[in-house]
């Protein structure tokens, strides 16, 4: 169930997602990339109320309360679940109706972290405009695949589950031909991990995190030929490298965007490798700024959370996967 009724209330949480794989393609002519990832829900979340009111035409508040250390300072017009509201609204305002929609975000999960916390804050509404307001599913898809790419997967999707396109394709990751005791092994290991997730005092936008990468390609002589980018040749090494990991009992980790970061900000190696000493298996979030470190003891997470507070002085939070 993704929401809790409370009077006239719709109560339900938005939760992160974490790439563990995460391969860019080359920049299409449209201006997007072309990507594949694996994906996975985390318990870190955002807490959403919806309430509607009548009113004399369509109208929409967002309260934003921030309960994390993070500035969340972020302005009505530029929040996805009010870009989603004018949407709809520009297609056709009687979708809405004479309706006031009052929304309270509670934020626990700072945004520009990589955690695709904003698409799930819009994946959610997009579920209560459907739930409450009977919006037709094939608009809320045109909205969600218009508004935010990685929205779509958040929106159909609740287990591991693979993107592809610019992000807006996605399915569960057991309709990819993968051996079924494979993904049963991988839903193991990831359950007896805790995820440390570290908040550094940077975000990195996304779309400097591209042209980043792009740059470096384009002076490294990067193509096609050389890094499995486009279509078949990028779903065979995601095959490939999920069955090697997981024959080997090992979680598949990969994010092309986390050596440019690394380059950009050397702050992000040395705690790399600072949490290396308590856990083989720590990768950057998205496109960054976050950092994740998995780990199966739960003493040795709170000594490298301590560590990271103490040196770094950087905003942590503990997670575990939802698969």
């Amino acid at each position: 169930m993704d929401f809790v009724f409370t009077g006239d209330r719709w109560i339900g949480y938005a939760y992160a997602k974490l790439n563990l794989v995460l391969r860019v393609g080359s920049l299409r002519e449209d201006g997007y990339h072309n990507i594949l990832s694996l994906i996975s829900r985390i318990s870190l979340s955002d807490r959403l109320t919806f309430k509607v009111r009548r009113s004399r035409g369509p109208k929409i508040k967002i309260k934003l309360v921030s309960r994390t250390t993070k500035d969340v300072n972020i302005p009505e017009r530029e929040n996805l679940i009010y870009k989603a509201f004018q949407w709809l609204l520009d297609k056709d305002s009687n979708m809405i109706g004479n309706r006031w929609i009052e929304v309270l975000l509670e934020k626990d999960v700072p945004p520009g972290t990589g955690l695709g916390v904003g698409s799930a804050d819009l994946a959610l509404f997009a579920k209560f405009l459907r739930g409450r307001l009977r919006i037709p599913e094939k608009v809320i898809r045109v909205m969600l695949s218009e508004l935010s790419s990685d929205s779509m997967g958040l929106y159909l999707y609740d287990g591991l589950m693979v993107i592809s396109s610019r992000g807006e394709l996605a399915k569960p990751l057991k309709s990819y031909k993968v051996d079924e005791n494979l993904i049963k092994e991988l839903q193991k290991l990831l359950s007896k991990h805790w995820l440390l997730v570290i908040f550094p005092d940077f975000q990195v936008p996304t779309s400097e995190a591209y042209k980043w990468l792009d740059e470096a390609r384009a002076i490294e002589g990067a193509d096609e030929g050389s890094s499995p980018s486009e279509g078949g040749g990028l779903e065979e090494w995601f095959k490939k490298t999920l069955e090697e990991a997981l024959k080997s009992k090992k979680i598949p980790l990969y994010n092309d965007f986390q050596e440019i970061i690394v380059s950009k900000y050397p702050e992000v190696r040395t705690l790399m490798e600072d949490l290396s000493v308590f856990t083989d298996y720590v990768i950057l979030a998205g496109s960054g700024s976050s950092l994740v470190a998995l780990l199966d003891n739960f003493e040795d997470l709170e000594m490298a959370q301590r560590m990271v507070r103490k040196k770094y002085g950087f905003e942590t939070q503990i997670a575990s996967f939802i698969t």
